[in-house]
């Protein structure tokens, strides 16, 4: 793998430390909690590009695919978690 794709697969984790700024600085107290879908959008996104590397050789279409695929395992464990969290309120 090249040093720009491999560049590519971290981004995401790069942003982390700033992501968590923005976030605690709009409010402090669900700072945790919204960083948390981010962390895990980060390791789907590195563990789905490192494995769509092997296959896909444009790396336009790589990121772009990876990065779906990621967000769509972020948003389907975010919806267990929260269906959960509602069924324990209610």
């Amino acid at each position: 793998m090249s040093t720009s794709r491999r560049f590519l697969a971290l981004v995401p984790l790069f942003f982390t430390p700033l992501v968590l700024l923005g976030i605690n600085n709009m409010s402090s107290d669900k700072a945790i909690a919204l960083i948390i879908p981010w962390i895990i959008f980060s390791i789907f996104h590195l563990i789905l590009f490192l494995f769509l590397n092997k296959y896909i050789l444009s790396t336009g279409q790589l990121i772009l695919t990876s990065f779906s695929m990621a967000l769509f395992i972020t948003c389907i464990i975010a919806l267990y978690f929260f269906s959960h969290a509602w069924s324990a309120i209610a």
